[in-house]
């Protein structure tokens, strides 16, 4: 497919009347989950189950640029 002018100010309309259309929200279906697991942790805010998921720890050597306005020990001793 040739990209024409015609094309580009199609798609360019498409994309600005993009915020007008009528939006879907995604309401989950499943019961509220009272258990906990390792890798899992689920705790309310108001009306709303909120789950954390942790796929692992990734350890890595603190690099002397890791925080850029401070020192490498102070970033240390704060973490």
């Amino acid at each position: 497919m040739e990209l024409t002018r015609r094309h580009a100010l199609a798609g360019a309309a498409a994309l600005a009347a993009s915020p007008l259309l009528p939006s879907v929200l995604a309401n989950a279906a499943a019961p509220m989950a009272d258990k906990q697991a390792p890798s899992f942790y689920r705790y309310k805010v108001g009306d709303v189950q909120v789950t954390v998921i942790s796929d692992g720890v990734n350890t890595f050597a603190l690099g002397d640029s890791f925080v850029l306005n401070a020192k490498k020990d102070e970033v240390a001793a704060a973490l």
